[in-house]
């Protein structure tokens, strides 16, 4: 969590935390090289949502958040936070470049709600899907009743790691 905003009531400021989290909208088809920290597969649709708090862990309605992936100078949306403070916006990260990816969540001054302008980030990173390349070494002849060794050579050439892959040789 970290402290973005403040909130005043009457002549007293309080602090406000935003709590951000990212989850996925669709299911990954590949599993994450990093289990450390958030890796997404370019093409995924991403839940991005904050929460916005007071020092006494009161939610803040009707306040806008703005998200914006600053690696890609690419703004993501806004939403308005519900009686539980909560916003979100969903980041369809098909054009995302691969790599780290600085997500800039903020809000602007709100003097309706005492709200200061305030600023949080998050970091995640985008790897390129799987993509399989392969070569097959195989006799060009085969006679009836021969026996022979086929060779298939397999690489990903991808960011995303490849789970339970089949190799099948004919229909």
């Amino acid at each position: 969590m970290t402290n973005l905003l403040s909130k005043k009531e009457g002549m007293e400021l309080k602090k406000v935390t935003l709590c951000s989290a990212i989850s996925l909208l669709l299911f990954p088809l590949f599993l994450s090289p990093t289990a450390a920290q958030p890796t997404y597969v370019r093409g995924q649709r991403i839940i991005l949502r904050a929460r916005a708090l007071d020092d006494i862990g009161h939610p803040i309605s009707d306040l806008t958040l703005q998200f914006e992936d600053q690696t890609d100078d690419v703004y993501l949306g806004y939403d308005i936070t519900d009686a539980n403070g909560s916003a979100l916006v969903i980041w369809d990260t098909s054009s995302a470049s691969t790599g780290p990816h600085i997500i800039h969540v903020w809000n602007v001054e709100h003097k309706d709600l005492y709200v200061e302008e305030s600023h949080a980030y998050l970091q995640v990173w985008i790897v390129a899907p799987a993509t399989i390349s392969y070569s097959v070494q195989a006799p060009s002849i085969v006679r009836p009743g021969e026996v022979f060794v086929v060779v298939v050579t397999i690489k990903n050439l991808g960011g995303a790691s490849i789970k339970d892959l089949v190799v099948t040789l004919g229909d």
